[in-house]
């Protein structure tokens, strides 16, 4: 079963997680509404790194066509490389715009005369 340890605001558990954090922050326009939550499975190797920004920063964080994200999960494939770990980036998009509605995914066209 998954462990969960402390979001990640000012303190920060191991280097690769600050350095998430620091990358994260850096590129966002609302850096405090930064958190990241680290799930670490059983055998300590596996760890989860959910991120968290503000609405209006997760087209930042995501990048044209996802390449933001996409060298963000790079870079930390390297950390984990050094520390023996496998990271997996999540970004947390749950609270964010109106997703949870399911008229706001439909569009209601008119019926043609």
């Amino acid at each position: 079963m998954p462990t969960l340890r402390t979001a990640l605001s000012d303190a920060v558990s191991s280097p690769a997680d600050e350095l998430l954090c620091r990358i994260v922050r850096a590129i966002v326009d609302h850096p405090d509404s930064v958190t990241v939550t680290v799930t670490t499975q059983d055998d300590a190797t596996d760890t989860t790194l959910n991120i968290r920004a503000h609405p209006d920063d997760i087209g930042k964080v995501i990048g044209k066509n996802g390449h933001t994200i996409r060298a963000v999960r790079t870079l930390m494939g390297g950390a984990g490389m050094k520390q023996h770990r496998r990271y997996t980036i999540v970004l947390d998009e749950d609270d964010h715009g109106d997703h949870g509605d399911p008229a706001a995914d439909s569009v209601q066209h008119p019926a043609p005369d």
